[in-house]
């Protein structure tokens, strides 16, 4: 691009420079748009960096609360199955104990089976089935029974051999068809040891520490005593005696 200075036309002359002021300003004008769209680029780059740890933030959230979740559920399910687990023990033992109640109750039944001829008294006769009490019965043999299962005999061989025992008890008689020989004062003692151990060593007696005796009418009075200071010693602190009722008594209560 020329231009030329000066009024006479003759003189003038021809200068052959750029003018740079439009370029400057495009260069201006481009420097603005690239400072703006950089600054433009690192806010939209820092809005996705922290959108991005935002999201990783929610992510590990989420997978703490599923975790603590997933730990209370298997915590939930561990209390149910002890429960459960209770309920069923409990149940269990609730079908042991009716069971052993009903053998309990099928032995004091089956205890008035044990063949004895009981005093006879004008009281209301006990009813042994209600009560579910164990029965001691001594019958006229000197047989000691627990329930309906005899666990001593004072005419065994054993207790005859005790010290005094083959002594025959003064005023004894023969020995009369159908009537038990008598057993000596020293063989019964160490028949009554006997009992003794047998009642300590049952655990219902033990536990309820009551219960009923039952001796024939024809067993000496003094023999009976004995028998009742033995079942004390036996730490049996309750026990009732189990009698009969009386032919008219009974006769008449039924009218």
């Amino acid at each position: 691009m020329g231009m030329s200075y000066g009024t006479d036309p003759s003189t003038h002359t021809t200068l052959s420079e750029i003018n740079v002021t439009p370029l400057v300003d495009v260069m201006l004008v481009l420097l603005t748009i690239f400072m703006v769209a950089s600054s433009v680029e690192t806010i939209q780059v820092a809005a996705e960096r922290e959108k991005l740890l935002k999201e990783k933030r929610e992510e590990e959230q989420a997978a703490q609360l599923m975790a603590r979740l997933e730990k209370l559920k298997e915590e939930k399910q561990d209390e149910a199955t002890d429960r459960l687990r209770d309920l069923r023990r409990m149940q269990f033992m609730q079908m042991q104990e009716d069971r052993i109640k009903q053998v309990e109750e099928a032995l004091d039944d089956r205890s008035q089976n044990v063949p004895i001829e009981l005093p006879k008294v004008t009281s209301e006769a006990v009813n042994l089935a209600e009560q579910r009490k164990i029965v001691v019965t001594l019958t006229r043999e000197l047989d000691f029974y627990i329930g309906d299962t005899r666990v001593v005999s004072c005419a065994d061989k054993a207790f005859a051999a005790v010290p005094g025992a083959a002594v025959p008890p003064a005023g004894a008689e023969a020995a009369v068809p159908g009537v038990p020989p008598p057993v000596p004062d020293a063989a019964y003692r160490a028949c009554l040891k006997a009992i003794e151990a047998k009642m300590v060593a049952n655990a219902k007696l033990k536990t309820d520490q009551e219960c009923y005796l039952r001796a024939d009418s024809r067993v000496e009075y003094g023999r009976v005593l004995a028998l009742m200071a033995t079942i004390r010693r036996a730490g049996i602190t309750k026990f009732g005696l189990v009698s009969e009722e009386e032919p008219g008594e009974a006769a008449a209560a039924s009218n």
